[in-house]
């Protein structure tokens, strides 16, 4: 019951204080072609990750690197890549971020870039200012390191996966 009242909201924008690929358009695209962008992001969400697993089926991953690297890139790469995301959906990647630390050093840099990433969407809540008052540059910003990190675990999936 408390969503009910927001139901309408989710159609209002396509990205509401998260770093995510949309902080790249144009504010005006954004709404001026807010239902085709919301569509073509989803179908591109979904063959982003139909693309990255399909070569993963054929083999068995017991191994906990691999699965960890999985789960932490599924949960970077949808947030990153779908319309209508909050910051606060950033939040499981987050917590694999943290625990890559303990179990891939050489990925021990994206927790805190992940941490000074949240705590600059956070800003807005902070401040009382959610109501989109912020300018989209920073967010931008931060979009582009996450794209940093989804790059660098793109890559040692494929790694790990040749392994």
């Amino acid at each position: 019951a408390a969503y009910i009242s927001q139901a309408d909201v989710a159609n209002l924008g396509l990205s509401f204080n998260a770093p995510t690929i949309y902080t790249w358009l144009p504010a005006s695209a954004g709404y001026q072609h807010l239902g085709v962008i919301q569509k073509v992001g989803q179908a591109v969400t979904a063959l982003a990750v139909l693309i990255y697993l399909w070569p993963a089926r054929r083999r068995r991953h017991d191994n906990k690197h691999t699965l960890l690297v999985y789960a932490a890139l599924s949960c970077f790469l949808v947030t990153f890549l779908l319309p209508g995301m909050h910051e606060r959906y950033f939040y499981p990647a987050e917590i694999f971020s943290l625990l890559l630390i303990f179990d891939q050093l050489k990925l021990a840099w994206i927790a805190p870039v992940m941490q000074v990433v949240t705590i600059i969407a956070y800003i807005p809540f902070m401040t009382y200012s959610v109501n989109g008052t912020l300018p989209n540059e920073p967010f931008a910003l931060l979009a582009g390191l996450v794209a940093l990190i989804v790059v660098n675990l793109v890559v040692t999936s494929r790694k790990l996966l040749l392994m």
